[in-house]
């Protein structure tokens, strides 16, 4: 059995991963993105809405006495996206101790999709091809549902959770996209294995992190940013209904691990 397999998680560097011409186009989005960061964030992500109690504990009026925080917040320097993001800060220290809070940008969202494509072959072709091969990739056999770019600043974080099952889904490709990140910036990954160890990652690129969902679903959290903004690059692969199925594939699709 494979390390990936076996224990539910990898740490890759993205430099053993890809191709020098691809490594330093990723290298080069990275610094673009946290060059660019306040310009594209997109909304955050609350699914919240004020309550009575909010609007007088906070002392609110007018429109902002009705924001609802699972709207899309527009890329502007207009007083209700001001507002919001000082509201999004003040609700975490209120309500929000245990669930996720987290942002999104869509800064050359493309690239990195393709860029995380090539990662998701070699990780396929390394740790998977007892299971499948690449031309399942590139039958599109094998594909990303979920491609975005998370965006964490001042207390977002994602609670300790287990990511839902799913009999199709194969792996959760982590991708960390700040070069400059630091310890001490906080936001580290905290992966809890079968044994209930804590493995703890701090989110500085090149570094790629892979969890693993045909044998395992391995309980994990985002610890709270304490400064500067966190990316991670965020994509789940699962494998089609029409895929030839091997005995492998059979044993592995069924599991689920709690």
């Amino acid at each position: 059995m494979n390390t990936l397999i076996e224990n539910g998680y990898i740490i890759e560097d993205a430099k053993d991963l890809l191709s020098e011409e691809h490594f330093k186009e990723l290298d080069t989005l990275c610094d673009e993105l946290n060059a660019s960061e306040k310009k594209h964030t997109k909304f955050y992500q609350f699914e919240y809405c004020l309550t009575k109690e909010d609007v007088s504990y906070f002392g609110l009026t007018g429109y902002k006495s009705s924001v609802k925080f699972a709207d899309r917040i527009d890329i502007d320097d207009s007083p209700e996206r001001n507002f919001a993001v000082e509201m999004k800060k003040k609700l975490i220290q209120k309500y929000f101790d245990s669930v996720q809070t987290y942002a999104e940008s869509f800064y050359k969202i493309e690239r990195f999709c393709y860029l995380s494509d090539k990662i998701s072959h070699a990780i396929a072709d390394k740790y998977y091809s007892h299971i499948f091969n690449l031309d399942d990739f590139r039958k599109k056999e094998i594909y990303s549902t979920t491609k975005r770019i998370a965006t964490y600043d001042d207390e977002c974080h994602i609670a300790k959770h287990r990511d839902g099952f799913n009999n199709k889904r194969l792996f959760v490709i982590l991708i960390y996209l700040n070069k400059e990140w630091e310890e001490t910036n906080g936001g580290d990954l905290v992966i809890y294995t079968k044994n209930m160890d804590r493995i703890s990652l701090t989110p500085k690129a090149p570094s790629v992190c892979v969890l693993d969902f045909t044998k395992n679903n391995l309980e994990h959290e985002v610890l709270k940013v304490i400064e500067g903004t966190r990316y991670t690059y965020v994509s789940f692969y699962e494998v089609s209904e029409t895929i030839t199925a091997t005995d492998e594939w059979k044993e592995h699709k069924i599991k689920k691990l709690m």
